[in-house]
């Protein structure tokens, strides 16, 4: 939320449209600041699989802010489905997502992801690289071969 306020900021911050959804306790108090933006979007509720693929569909740039994120399972479904993600380092999210696929910014640092976001706006050709790199690296990481054949072959009994 504060990467998007100081962005808010910046010349040409207009051009840019942000959904933000979740729910709980927090989330009026979290977003606060956001309320007003017009091209910021607030809503407080769950996404169905249907919601959240049309979220996908019209979106270029996944945020992943993580202090501790295992798994990525929420930024993997939106690397598949070509979004590019911006996320932090840490934990196990560098086992999904590099340089090479995403933009990384330091953790608990609003302004790199503030930048981050500007990168994103300010090369269009590098997005469109990093959209094709993201759905292909879930693709060959965490496709059907890697995950659900592998574990049903351990399953079977050996041919040997």
């Amino acid at each position: 939320m504060k990467a998007i306020k100081i962005a808010s900021k910046w010349d040409g911050f207009e051009d840019l449209h942000f959904t933000i959804r979740g729910f709980g306790a927090e989330f009026a108090t979290l977003t606060a600041d956001l309320k007003g933006l017009s091209n910021v979007v607030l809503e407080e509720q769950y996404s169905t699989l249907k919601e959240m693929a049309t979220l996908h569909k019209d979106h270029g740039v996944f945020l992943c802010p993580s202090r501790f994120d295992t798994q990525g399972v929420t930024m993997g479904e939106a690397m598949a489905s070509g979004l590019v993600c911006i996320t932090n380092p840490v934990t196990g999210i560098p086992e999904y997502i590099d340089e090479s696929c995403g933009v990384l910014a330091a953790p608990d640092d609003p302004m790199a992801y503030a930048k981050a976001i500007w990168h994103a706006k300010e090369n269009p050709q590098l997005m469109l690289e990093l959209s094709k790199a993201a759905s292909e690296r879930v693709r060959v990481q965490c496709g059907q071969e890697q995950t659900v054949d592998r574990e049903i072959a351990l399953f079977m009994p050996s041919s040997s």
